[in-house]
């Protein structure tokens, strides 16, 4: 299919290079828009959103630690 879209640019005397350059061209254009829309978070902010993280981080993998050695614990008493 591409092979076909291909040939038919040609056939029709496009410019694939041009064509192509005009949309990345756009595409960063859309996306300089956008980062200047971004509501970037103050250092604070961030300081305290990377606490909460590793915090919540490090009670989740032990909550997953302990469970894993209660049932290992029960399957040896059970399979010993």
């Amino acid at each position: 299919m591409p092979v076909l879209v291909c040939q038919f640019w040609f056939e029709q005397g496009l410019d694939i290079e041009k064509i192509v350059m005009a949309n990345f061209s756009n595409y960063l254009e859309e996306v300089g828009k956008e980062m200047r829309k971004v509501t970037w978070p103050t250092q604070k902010e961030l300081i305290n959103h990377t606490i909460v993280t590793l915090v919540a981080t490090v009670v989740i993998s032990l909550f997953i630690f302990s469970t894993d050695q209660i049932i290992s614990t029960v399957l040896e008493v059970i399979y010993g």
